[in-house]
This record gives structure tokens, C-alpha cells and sequence, in this order.
């Protein structure tokens, strides 16, 4: 989907910012420019942050967890996928 309509960005290229370490909106808009025109995308952007963050939290105990800027542990689990439907559905 994309979430920033003046630069179309998609939701996948924002979860990779994210997942890399971009974890304000201005990270974000410096990593791939979601963000950076108009400002409409900004509370999609925050909730993507916020759920990437809550996938994070729910992993940390799990085995295998890479740290906050991975969310893939050694069993190959993408959680970019939640991170989007959790929120979705905010």
C-alpha cells in the first residue's frame, strides 16, 4: 500500500526505514522521504512507528531475536507484515 501519496512511497520501503533504524518521522523522511511534502501521511507514519516498536517489544524475549533494528529472528519470522496490521487496524 502506499502510505505517503506525494512521493509514493509504499508501506514495505517505510517498515525497511524503520527496520534499519529510522524510528521518528524525520528518520523516516531522510531514509527514503516518506514524509518530507505535505505532512498528510505523518500520523500513518507515527502508527507504523509505534506498531514496529510493539512487535519489538513482544519479540524481545523470543529466541533467536535479532535487536530492534532486525525484527527477524534466526527462524526466518518477518514481523514487517504485524507491524502493518497492527496498524491498520489503530
Amino acid at each position: 500500500m502506499i502510505a505517503c501519496q506525494c512521493l509514493a512511497v509504499s508501506d514495505r520501503v517505510i517498515l525497511e526505514a524503520v527496520a534499519a533504524g529510522a524510528l521518528s518521522i524525520d528518520a523516516i523522511g531522510q531514509a527514503c522521504q516518506a514524509g518530507t511534502d505535505c505532512g498528510g501521511c505523518h500520523r500513518t507514519l507515527r502508527r507504523m512507528i509505534d506498531a514496529a516498536a510493539a512487535v519489538d517489544t513482544v519479540f524481545q524475549g523470543s529466541r533467536g531475536f535479532q535487536g530492534s533494528r532486525g525484527f527477524q529472528g534466526n527462524r526466518g519470522f518477518d514481523a514487517a507484515p504485524l507491524a502493518v496490521e497492527v496498524s491498520i487496524r489503530r
